[in-house]
This record gives C-alpha cells, structure tokens and sequence, in this order.
C-alpha cells in the first residue's frame, strides 16, 4: 500500500518532469539518465539539469558502481530514491485487526505495527478520526515525526471506488462514504485508499511473486470476501467507477445463498473462509463425522 501511496507524493509546486524521475526511479528500482531522456522525451542535457535539482534537494542519489551494458569506459550512472528523502504510513483496516507500516522513500521497511482491537468496522466519521489518530501513532511508534511523513496509505477491506470512497458490506446500500477527502483533509497529506484485494495485488506485482510481469491475476481469500486484482500490459485494471476484480460477486451457484450485495449464490457465498467454515458446521450439525 504504502508504495501505492508514493505515486502521490507530487508537490503541486514540483515540476511534472522531476516528479515522473522519482515514480521512475522508485518503481524500476534504479534508472539511467538515457532511460529517463527516452521516458521524458527530452533531451540528455535536459535530464542532467533536472536530475541536479533532485540530487540538490535530497530526494535522489545516484550510484556510479553499475558496469555499462557491454560496453568499456565509465561506469552507468543509476539514479534511485533517496531512502532519507522522507517517509510513508500506511495501515490495512480489517473488521478484526489494524496494521501499521511505515516505510523509507526507497520503501524499506522501518516499523510493523499490529493491533488486535481496531476501531468499529462502520464507515463513520467516528471510525475515520480513529484512522487519522492509528496513523499518527504508527509514525510515533516509528520515531519518525510527522514533518517527514509525505504520504499516507489505506488498505480497506470490503468496496473502495475510483474517487477513495468506502463501502461496507454491513451497510452496502448506503452511498459511498468519502474516507480519501476526510482523511486528507484531517492530516493535511495525499492519500492514497484502495480495496485491500487491489492493494495487495498491487504490492505483489511490484515487490513478489509477479514483479515485472506484465500480465497477473491475483486472487484474494478473505474472512468475508473474496476479491482479485488483473494485471494487464502492466496496468492495474479498473472499470469506469474504479471497482474491477468484484470476482466475490460473481454468480457461481444459481439460487445460492443470498449475498449481502443482494444476488444469490455469489462466488463469496461458497468461497470466502467465513462461508467454507458455515458449511463445514451445517455438515457436522446434520450428523457428518469429522476427526
């Protein structure tokens, strides 16, 4: 999440130019100045004045221990985010558990923070002003002060729609609550929300099992749902309202179980742990025996 949350921190003040150098330099791992020259469109000498400014302001560093691809002479320059540069928070916000993270500009991990007795799962203004307070304690617990805290991520289970609003299971038909804005307005920082289905494939694509790939499904098995997220030509697919990888809701068994989203025999229905361990107690309570 919290690398998802990077891709905010453009400074309304900063050049689009040197904000696209760090989103590169953070996602490739490392970029060479040809590289960012080709990206931009620019010309070299464009990118060695642009990279001056970001090397003068902390927020790159550059490594010149890199052989050039075969070829002799000086070695390639390769420019990555400054670990120093300033620092994330995020937290995924589950009906039973909190967990915290506060990573580097390079996104190494600094702290890991779990806490078993989260906040109501309601969306509430109550609940969202005990997320602004988790994020700040998660920081203080870091020792990082909030002056050094650029962006801020949030991983929400259940339905999180392209604009940053929450919806939850128990209250699916309500309109969308607005935690992005509140959040954002409360800590004064970007902020980044996302399903915690997306958010995960999102993190497995860039660091695990599917980095680099450039086609990738990732499948997500939870308590109460069932989400995914669909990789596709290295982009994170979404519909039009930002809600795409819904395969919970997909109908697997006709005239099933009611789904809270209203159809019956959803894919969350038969799938999700909640259901597997619903169906595993009817059995034993309908005389099954089990060891």
């Amino acid at each position: 999440m919290a690398a998802m949350a990077l891709d905010s921190t453009s400074s309304p003040k900063m050049d689009t130019r040197l904000s696209t150098i760090v989103k590169l330099a953070h996602r490739r791992q490392g970029v060479t100045r040809g590289e960012l020259a080709d990206a931009l469109g620019v010309k070299p000498s464009t990118v060695a004045r642009l990279v001056a400014g970001l090397l003068e302001r902390g927020l790159i560093s550059t490594d010149e221990s890199v052989p050039s691809a075969g070829r002799r002479g000086r070695p390639t320059s390769v420019i990555r985010v400054a670990p120093g540069a300033g620092h994330v928070v995020a937290i995924e916000f589950g009906r039973h558990h909190l967990v915290g993270v506060v990573v580097d500009a390079a996104g190494a991990l600094v702290h890991h923070h779990l806490d078993e007795t989260p906040p109501p799962f309601m969306a509430s203004e109550e609940t969202v002003n005990a997320l602004a307070s988790a994020l700040r304690r998660v920081a203080a617990a870091a020792g990082v002060p909030w002056s050094s805290i650029y962006a801020v991520g949030l991983a929400l289970h259940d339905v999180v729609n392209a604009a940053g609003d929450w919806v939850t299971n128990e209250r699916f038909d309500d309109p969308p609550f607005p935690v992005q804005q509140m959040l954002e307005r409360q800590l004064g920082l970007p902020v980044t929300v996302e399903d915690v289905s997306r958010a995960f494939a999102e993190a497995e694509h860039r660091f695990g099992a599917g980095n680099r790939a450039r086609d990738m499904m990732y499948l997500f098995l939870g308590r109460h749902g069932v989400g995914s997220g669909i990789f596709v030509n290295g982009t994170l697919l979404r519909s039009a309202s930002g809600v795409c990888g819904e395969v919970g809701h997909v109908i697997v068994e006709e005239g099933g179980q009611l789904c809270h989203c209203g159809s019956r025999g959803c894919l969350e229905t038969v799938a999700s742990s909640h259901a597997i361990v619903a169906a595993f107690r009817h059995h034993l309570e309908s005389g099954v025996r089990s060891a």
